[in-house]
């Protein structure tokens, strides 16, 4: 296994446990071409902040849901789909 199939796997693995929804390969390059085609405030990808010089941190809506990860530009691939923020309890 190279590390560009581990990472899907990864990737794959924390949809699942996260959000519930099982991601295809397809999805994560789906989800890759709307990261590195984000533009204006109509895309649906939104980059949210920036954690280091190649990996940044992104929202995106696929499937009518709202996932956050963290994308690495130097591999062009999703690191990890991020846990759903919680909001705060009034």
């Amino acid at each position: 296994m190279n590390k560009r199939s581990a990472l899907i796997g990864h990737v794959k693995q924390r949809a699942l446990q996260r959000y519930g929804e099982r991601v295809t390969r397809k999805d994560v390059r789906r989800i890759v071409h709307m990261i590195q085609s984000a533009q204006g405030w109509s895309s649906r990808a939104k980059f949210l902040k920036k954690h280091s010089g190649r990996v940044t941190e992104w929202r995106v809506r696929l499937r009518n849901k709202s996932f956050r990860l963290l994308y690495d530009k130097k591999r062009k691939t999703v690191l990890t789909f991020l846990p759903p923020r919680r909001k705060p309890n009034k």
